[in-house]
């Protein structure tokens, strides 16, 4: 099935199994909500075009973004489409989808 979402700044294409919208859209906020309150905590994450050091303390979508951007030598926000994207497909795949493309 094929999903289209949206949730602020964030639209996305999802093609999943059947009845897995709600699934999708949750993981999409979730995410983004990581990645909000990671800028709220410290602004310069937002809007650095260095990479930014990783912290152990952080979600995992966010230490996911500080890894990228020092591999690719760019700001984290530079990966958070992907990133979103990923959680999106992983929670898709553990309940049970057997497919997720975002």
């Amino acid at each position: 099935m094929r999903y289209r979402l949206a949730y602020r700044e964030s639209i996305l294409s999802v093609l999943c199994d059947e009845g897995l919208d709600g699934v999708a859209y949750d993981a999409m906020v979730e995410a983004r909500s990581e990645v909000e309150s990671k800028i709220a905590e410290d602004p310069f994450f937002g809007i650095t075009y260095d990479p930014y050091p990783v912290s152990e303390d952080d979600p995992e979508l966010v230490r996911m973004m500080c890894r990228a951007s020092g591999i690719a030598g760019v700001g984290p926000m530079a990966g958070v489409a992907g990133a979103v994207a990923y959680c999106v497909a992983d929670a898709l795949i553990s309940e049970g989808s057997s497919h997720a493309v975002v």
